[in-house]
């Protein structure tokens, strides 16, 4: 077997070193997401927001009739939202929340059908 000169073992070693921060910005997620956090209660059909990061609004109450929200409160379209919009739905299982900007996430299905549900939500998902 023939050895490998110190300058071949070192030019191998700089154009990996090289092509690895690459692989790594490729990863990235190419939609900014925004810093919130969403405390959500679910109760028939009404939702209530306490927004206590990343909103201009500190309360919201909202339906759950395909309602949407971001960051100044109630919109009706993703255009004209600012850092981040979800819409809040029922369907025959509960819940579904819809990240539709600066999050993370693009669907959360929580079985709230015939409870209250407390969560907190932020640009992640649900947190703890």
């Amino acid at each position: 077997m023939k050895t490998r000169s110190p300058y071949t073992l070192m030019l191998l070693f700089i154009i990996a070193l090289c092509s690895f921060p690459s692989e790594i910005l490729a990863q990235n997620n190419s939609a900014p997401t925004f810093d919130f956090i969403i405390k959500v209660e679910i109760e028939d059909n009404k939702v209530n927001l306490k927004c206590t990061k990343g909103c201009n609004w500190k309360t919201l109450a909202i339906s759950t009739d395909n309602a949407s929200f971001d960051a100044n409160g109630t919109q009706s379209s993703v255009a004209s939202a600012t850092d981040f919009m979800i819409t809040v739905s029922k369907d025959d299982k509960g819940i579904v929340l819809k990240g539709l900007k600066g999050t993370d996430w693009t669907e959360l299905s929580l079985g709230c059908k015939d409870i209250t549900c407390r969560l907190v939500l932020n640009q992640r998902g649900l947190a703890q």
